[in-house]
């Protein structure tokens, strides 16, 4: 839609970063002159308020954008700041809200599974029920990296709106812990706004594809039992089926690839990390 030359407030020095803001239909970024030092990626559908600032004498042509989690963020010296508050105006009334994605049941030509019930719910991560044996020392970096992380986030916010900082690219580098893994792979890759604009998809998913024997379902089955076998939550009933009905829904979203047996050990990850089976799973789909 557009890009304009702007300043915008940094949440851990008093001075601003110059850069630019670009506008799409669906968002509202802001990337640094300098390289990486901070970007911003602000959804419209989470705007609240966007508001003019001229009462500050050290601000010239300021834009304050407020989200609904009540977060501020300033821009200053915006060449064309009425146009753009104008355009977003018009991008905002546009905005459709999300609506859940309807689950059919299943159809006749489903087979009953005694280890994937119809009745399926989703349920808290892998990550949180089973914990890797790890040594001490090992034990003490993860707790240095969750520090680390907390310090972060302290300084530059949390969620899809928090300033992306070389500090970040840095600590991702560093290696993510466990119990941010979910979290911090959604964020980055982006697949969290998949799953912000398409509720309910993963489920649909499951429901369309679970109890359906075809080839795919059948190779699958072959493999899920050989599935990083030194983890212990893939050696119980509670992440076979995690892992069953993630590679099915895959299958039946992709079915022009379908299932390989490397697939199985990518899928592993993703069903121990994330948040909520259904979280991390219905946003990596649709992200594609």
């Amino acid at each position: 839609m557009g890009a304009w030359s702007a300043a915008c407030g940094h949440p851990t020095t008093s001075r601003p970063v110059r850069g630019k803001l670009y506008l799409s239909p669906n968002y509202i970024c802001f990337e640094s002159r300098v390289k990486n030092l901070v970007c911003l990626v602000i959804p419209l559908r989470l705007l609240q308020v966007t508001e003019r600032v001229d009462s500050h004498h050290s601000l010239s042509n300021a834009l304050l954008l407020t989200t609904r989690n009540k977060v501020n963020f300033l821009f200053a010296q915006i060449e064309g700041r009425d146009f753009l508050i104008e355009k977003i105006s018009e991008l905002l009334a546009k905005i459709p809200q999300p609506k859940e994605i309807p689950c059919l049941e299943d159809d006749s030509t489903s087979l009953a599974s005694s280890s994937s019930s119809a009745s399926w719910e989703p349920e808290a991560s892998l990550a949180s029920r089973f914990e890797l044996p790890r040594s001490q020392e090992a034990q003490e970096a993860e707790t240095e990296k969750e520090k680390q992380w907390e310090e972060h986030f302290a300084e530059y916010g949390r969620g899809l709106c928090t300033y992306r900082t070389s500090k970040a690219q840095e600590l991702v580098l560093a290696g993510i812990p466990d119990s941010l893994r979910g979290e911090l792979w959604m964020l980055y890759s982006g697949a969290i706004h998949e799953l912000e604009t398409h509720p309910g998809y993963y489920r649909k998913a499951v429901s369309e594809s679970m109890g359906k024997r075809n080839a795919t379902s059948e190779e699958i089955e072959r493999d899920l039992h050989r599935s990083l076998p030194e983890h212990p939550a893939f050696q119980s009933p509670q992440g076979i089926n995690a892992l069953r009905r993630l590679l099915n829904a895959y299958a039946w979203r992709n079915p022009a690839i379908g299932y390989c047996q490397d697939e199985c050990l990518w899928e592993d990850a993703d069903a121990e990390a994330s948040s909520a089976e259904n979280e991390d799973s219905d946003s990596e789909m649709e992200s594609e």
